[in-house]
């Protein structure tokens, strides 16, 4: 007997008994399809029945112009199209899709993920890793290409172009590496991609601060506004042009050493203002000449007791939240006064890499978003993972989102360092538990959801961020793990 469904062009809201993929609707299977009556055009649409899915794999898409040949009296009046494969085999449905598409597929998962993201159906089965949209290979410097990892990534709206550091170092490397590799024209990678990152043209070009001395390699921050690109590299703030990629200015920050380099800065863009986390200080570079006075350091050991190794700019309020060690500080940029200090709510654990160096400020909600961990004894590493929001306004209010779903959660599993990134499309703040499920925060629902995706590459750090093409990023610090680019779409399909 014969296993059909119904199908039919629909680019409205989703039709009461359907489901819905794209612009195409479709019915479910049976052999006597138990939905709503076809005969009488539900939601308004004429409904055509698919190709027998026994024992083969279909796939569908609507035909908006509705003139796709049919055998009905009416004439070619067919909103969908079919192909199918002989039989039920993984080559076959390869092959059928890259027919269709004119694509040149080699794996079921990029097959399938790409029939998903183009709204088309298949009744093939959701294969493991289809949510994976490329892997990057990230050298360290273009001098040790057998050497590769990740943990710190962002990405210029402007350029179109991701920006990749590791904080690791290994014997052989030294300051004068070049140390932030790139990639532009993100927006062209498309499922399946495999990407070597290395060689002379992908590395930001070292300076030489007035010391002499040789420096490159670092976290940083990007302005997007200016296309401007500031680096952490310890002793020195180095300011480059990521319209050309060349080195602008760098600035020797007094007092500072090679070693105060693993937390990332952020910059103020209205103030010209870059803010650069050393756990004792908050140093403060002038952007505009780059140029640096001790004098304008938040001393926050002295101050308040505590270390700090994040920072977050507002840059619709002008203000900078520097957090770590249990305590955060509302920072006002125009006049790097310390306008509110409050302890971290939940007990989080008395160290400052419990919050190192990723978070993010959304302008639709006022707030800041950040990672922590929750104290449950008796090492560093033993905590739960949570996002912590705190609105950008008095009273500066804390509320805890806890990531781990499980009632005794494994804390040697979990690191201090995932970070979270913010998705404007859903609304999203996207991070891992304990298990490195990539999970979810719905903002406007106040939910954590668990997804079936677990990031599984060794790692003692892990970045995530979201581009404009629905891109979900996820860095290692470990050499031959790759960068791992996940598209939000499939995971939330």
């Amino acid at each position: 007997m014969a296993n059909t469904r119904p199908f039919t062009y629909n680019n409205g809201s989703t039709i009461s008994g359907s489901n819905q993929i794209g612009d195409l609707a479709y019915g479910d299977l049976n052999d006597v399809n138990n939905g709503p009556n076809y005969d009488n055009n539900p939601g308004g649409k004429k409904w055509w029945m698919g190709p027998d899915e026994d024992s083969r794999y279909i796939i569908g898409k609507d035909v908006s112009t509705s003139d796709w040949p049919t055998p009905v009296p009416e004439g070619d009046i067919g909103s969908v199209r079919f192909w199918a494969t002989s039989t039920e085999n993984d080559t076959q449905f390869i092959g059928l899709t890259n027919s269709v598409g004119g694509n040149s597929f080699s794996t079921t998962a990029a097959s399938w993920s790409w029939l998903t993201l183009g709204g088309y159906f298949t009744n093939y089965p959701r294969p493991a890793n289809s949510s994976e949209r490329a892997q990057l290979k990230v050298y360290k410097n273009e001098s040790n290409p057998t050497s590769y990892g990740a943990n710190r990534i962002d990405f210029s709206t402007t350029q179109d172009t991701a920006y990749f550091y590791r904080t690791s170092t290994g014997a052989t490397e030294t300051w004068g590496n070049n140390g932030i590799a790139f990639y532009p024209n993100v927006s062209n990678i498309v499922i399946g991609d495999s990407i070597s990152i290395s060689g002379s043209g992908a590395y930001l070009p070292t300076v030489t601060n007035s010391d002499n001395n040789t420096r490159g390699r670092g976290t940083f921050a990007i302005d997007n506004s200016d296309n401007r690109l500031y680096v952490n590299a310890g002793d020195t703030a180095i300011q480059y042009n990521i319209s050309n990629n060349t080195a602008v200015a760098n600035v020797k920050l007094t007092g500072a050493s090679t070693t105060d380099n693993a937390y990332k800065p952020t910059h103020s863009d209205n103030q010209n203002k870059l803010f650069l986390p050393q756990l004792d200080k908050i140093r403060i570079v002038n952007t505009t000449n780059m140029t640096y006075s001790t004098s304008d350091d938040i001393d926050v050991e002295t101050d308040f007791g505590k270390t700090m190794a994040l920072v977050i700019a507002d840059n619709d309020n002008d203000r900078v939240l520097c957090a770590g060690d249990g305590y955060f500080i509302i920072v006002d940029a125009t006049d790097n006064s310390v306008a509110y200090s409050s302890s971290i709510s939940g007990g989080v654990i008395d160290n400052a890499a419990a919050i190192p160096g990723f978070g993010v400020h959304v302008s639709s909600e006022n707030a800041y978003f950040m990672n922590c961990g929750i104290f449950i004894g008796p090492t560093l590493g033993d905590n739960i993972p949570y996002i912590l929001k705190i609105s950008d306004s008095s009273p500066y209010t804390q509320t805890l989102y806890s990531l781990d779903n499980r009632a005794v959660p494994s804390p040697s599993t979990w690191n201090t360092y995932t970070s979270v990134s913010y998705d404007s499309t859903n609304n999203y703040i996207w991070a891992m538990n304990t298990e490195r499920d990539i999970c979810y925060l719905d903002i406007d629902a106040g939910t954590i959801t668990h997804t079936d995706i677990t990031f599984r590459g060794s790692s003692t750090a892990i970045a995530p961020f979201v581009t404009s093409n629905s891109g979900l990023w996820i860095g290692t610090n470990t050499n031959n793990n790759t960068v791992k680019m996940y598209d939000t779409r499939l995971i939330l399909s």
